[in-house]
């Protein structure tokens, strides 16, 4: 038989077989960089929806899998209530300006300590739209402004420089997220920067290339460190925890004698892609997400009551001094669901004159996380004042902390981005970053 095979076929069909092998374990193995990317920022996105269930056989499961499964079981709830919103929320471009914003001091919030009429009406508004916005000391728009410089010039640098400057950005060994500079295939650009244990702001070699550039985005780090600080006390008492339950686990920097670097990021992002909706529908995964107001506005939340919003063009909004403060995936975990992660994108905005051509926003969030090597503890948690979520009030909230305890928050962290029982679809690769 093999004789009627002359050898030039023999070799034709060979080649067919190993590629279609190969185009086969392609298909498999195959992961979007943007995917992989956007994971490693700490977002949930729409394309992290329609989630393709891999089964595999296993012998034996690894501890760390194991561990995994127990934290993905109980918080089952938010897992499945952060998957139907996102799909739920609205692909269609288009939003609304808020005809006045309700702006809340920070200087009230800090002098209530979470228990006042500010930090009360933070509470709701946050509740009923996913998003506040904050009013920073007017004596606060000249670190910010020097902020926005450094940000400029890091961005006007050509890609070697800022390659050579910010580090290729790579997973943050031992941490959450990432950490350096990177471009994306749609063309936005990201700036991950951590803190030292002495203040340093990581990577160093950023000082190199701009002068000032630790000491000036330090200082609007700061700034919106307390920011989120108050928003975690108002909220921790809110729920009924006592003070201190959530807001003595914000990693603030200063809980990295061992020299590693803090979990709690501040990204420089550049949003150049020319798509209609530049970053599409996420949530964070952190704990509170903090935005200051850019000069090019583009940044919408998905408000449950009115649709897309577009806060920072909101009349009354002091944008040389004023942030957007989000609920992340953390939050929504650790107050029992009561403050919902918000689902937010970023939009490019029309130009101011004649309005036909489009701008590169650029934004300097701040993605507050806890520190990620602690531990949870069983919290003090008085269920009888509690406000009521998920129908069971403040027992659900104490039962399901008393469920954690004992968790490692980079393992709750870890679940939030990627459940083990779902593997990455492609539906994100399908759509185009939107």
């Amino acid at each position: 038989m093999e004789k009627l095979i002359s050898p030039q076929r023999r070799m034709i069909l060979k080649a067919i077989l190993v590629l279609t092998i190969f185009q086969c374990c392609s298909a498999f193995l195959r992961t979007p960089l943007d995917v992989m990317s956007r994971r490693f920022l700490n977002q949930r996105t729409c394309g992290h929806q329609g989630k393709l269930v891999m089964t595999a056989v296993r012998t034996e499961e690894s501890v760390v899998e194991a561990t995994r499964r127990t934290v993905a079981s109980t918080i089952r709830d938010d897992l499945k209530d952060l998957d139907q919103r996102l799909y739920a929320a609205p692909f269609a471009y288009g939003s609304k300006v808020p005809t006045h914003a309700d702006c809340i001091n920070l200087l009230d919030l800090e002098l209530e300590d979470g228990a006042g009429p500010h930090s009360r009406r933070l509470c709701d508004i946050l509740v009923r739209d996913h998003y506040a916005i904050i009013k920073l000391p007017r004596s606060s728009s000249s670190s910010l402004d020097q902020m926005w410089e450094t940000a400029d010039k890091f961005f006007g640098m050509d890609q070697k420089e800022k390659a050579l400057a910010g580090g290729k950005m790579s997973k943050a060994a031992n941490n959450v997220g990432v950490i350096g500079w990177g471009q994306m295939s749609d063309g936005n650009e990201f700036l991950e920067m951590r803190l030292t244990a002495n203040g340093q702001i990581f990577p160093p070699s950023l000082d190199d290339f701009i002068p000032d550039f630790t000491s000036s985005t330090r200082r609007a780090r700061e700034l919106l460190m307390r920011a989120s600080k108050a928003v975690v006390v108002a909220a921790e008492r809110k729920v009924g925890l006592r003070r201190g339950g959530l807001s003595n686990l914000l990693d603030d920097g200063r809980m990295h004698a061992d020299g590693s670097l803090s979990s709690t990021q501040h990204r420089f992002c550049f949003y150049k892609s020319s798509s209609q909706v530049a970053f599409e529908a996420h949530t964070d995964t952190t704990f509170v997400t903090v935005i200051p107001c850019s000069k090019i506005p583009g940044l919408e939340v998905l408000s449950p009551e009115e649709g897309w919003i577009q806060p920072e063009s909101s009349s009354g909004v002091d944008q040389t001094c004023s942030v957007i403060v989000m609920p992340g995936e953390m939050l929504q975990v650790l107050t029992g669901g009561q403050f919902q992660a918000a689902i937010h994108r970023v939009t490019r905005s029309s130009s101011s004159e004649g309005g036909s051509s489009a701008q590169d926003r650029v934004s300097a969030p701040l993605l507050e996380q806890i520190d990620n090597k602690s531990i949870l503890l069983e919290a003090d948690t008085p269920g009888t004042r509690s406000e009521e979520v998920y129908g069971g009030g403040g027992e659900y909230l104490r039962r399901k902390l008393k469920s954690l305890t004992g968790t490692s928050l980079f393992d709750l962290h870890s679940v939030l981005v990627q459940p083990p029982q779902f593997a990455p679809s492609n539906r994100q690769e399908e759509r185009g970053n939107a």
